[in-house]
């Protein structure tokens, strides 16, 4: 076979081969020699461009020798390495290996990875089951309970303090598992003056866990109460329950504002206006007793035939009355008054409360008509 881009023989890079002979059959016997001759030849072929039987360009070239070569290689009794080019023969079979290695460290790293995802929603979905069930557990107040309690902070409200704590303690003996009942006690105990029982409460409350936020608000207030009236309070123990109170419910503005009133008594001034902005950004910008309020009023004028609803003699004092006598008005088919009566509730509320309100049903059905159109743009 004919060496391709050579014009020489073999025998030119191999001097005195007949000297040499296959291994174990040349003069030059000694491994010396034998490395020596390896060396020199291995040096020779690196320069020549056609000693390879295939041009480096093609699969395979540059690492596969003509007969000529893997005789010489017989002869000498050398490795296939020896006559390779550079290591690239003799690290070739690791290359396939190391593309394997390769993609199963890739391919297990993003098991790992989708295993870590998949986990964590696995992961939430059981605590979100958890949270359910444990809800279920809760002794939910019956219907009666519900009417009771409602009354109960209706007298609250209205200033009958110590009627409403009575009730709350009656329906906190029947329902011990109903939440919240004990805070509210203890708010109800506060307003009618009786800082022991509402200490007490807010505790139980606090060791229950239900309304921790609010129940520390409790105690902190209970602490100024101390140290103004008795002198045995501490408002640094009051201003660590406000902030512990924060740190329980950070989207509680309540306690916020607790300590603005706390930081400004004691002239820190700058303190209390950050707490004010925490507290204005936490809140709710939709009243939620004016709405509630509202909708009431309106859900029972809904609940009426037209022959008994009658719009307001006067002229409306509050958001409620205007609203109701808005309706009135649409329902009798007065829209005129009915815009009136809307201008006049909007100058009593928010933009945000009154958007809200105006995109009730009872309203919502009415928005095509000419002389209310205006409130909903």
């Amino acid at each position: 076979m004919v060496f391709r881009n050579h014009s020489c023989s073999m025998n030119q890079y191999l001097p005195n081969r007949g000297e040499i002979g296959p291994a174990g059959a040349s003069n030059y016997s000694s491994g010396d020699a034998r490395r020596f001759r390896l060396r020199d030849f291995h040096e020779r072929k690196n320069r020549s461009e056609g000693f390879y039987a295939r041009p480096a360009e093609e699969p395979f070239g540059a690492n596969v020798f003509s007969a000529q070569a893997d005789a010489t290689r017989r002869d000498w009794g050398a490795s296939p390495g020896k006559f390779r080019a550079g290591n690239g023969g003799r690290w070739g079979w690791w290359k396939p290996a190391l593309l394997i290695i390769s993609g199963l460290t890739v391919v297990s790293a993003l098991s790992a990875l989708g295993g870590f995802y998949v986990g964590r929603e696995r992961g939430k979905s059981s605590a979100n089951r958890e949270m359910v069930e444990r809800a279920k557990t809760l002794k939910r107040l019956p219907e009666k309970g519900s009417r009771i309690l409602s009354d109960a902070m209706a007298e609250l409200r209205t200033g009958s303090a110590e009627t409403a704590l009575e009730t709350l303690l009656s329906l906190r003996a029947d329902f011990p598992q109903a939440a919240s009942l004990s805070y509210l006690a203890a708010l109800a105990a506060l307003q009618a003056g009786q800082p022991v029982a509402a200490e007490n409460l807010a505790k139980e409350s606090i060791k229950a866990g239900q309304r921790l936020s609010d129940s520390l608000a409790v105690m902190s207030m209970l602490e100024r109460q101390k140290s103004a009236t008795m002198g045995s309070g501490s408002d640094s123990q009051a201003e660590d329950l406000l902030r512990a109170a924060i740190t329980a419910d950070a989207a509680n503005p309540a306690p916020h504002l607790e300590l603005a009133t706390l930081l400004r008594a004691g002239g820190r001034r700058e303190e209390a206006r950050k707490e004010i902005k925490m507290a204005m950004a936490l809140q709710n910008p939709v009243d939620a007793q004016a709405v509630t309020e509202a909708t009431l009023a309106l859900m029972t004028l809904e609940d009426l035939p037209d022959d008994k609803i009658a719009a307001p003699s006067g002229a409306p004092r509050t958001l409620t009355e205007s609203l109701a006598a808005a309706y009135a008005s649409l329902r009798q088919g007065n829209p005129a008054a009915a815009a009136d009566n809307l201008r006049a509730g909007q100058a009593m509320t928010t933009p945000e409360i009154f958007v809200y309100l105006i995109n009730d049903p009872a309203f919502r059905k009415y928005r095509t008509n000419s002389e209310l159109a205006a409130f909903w743009r």
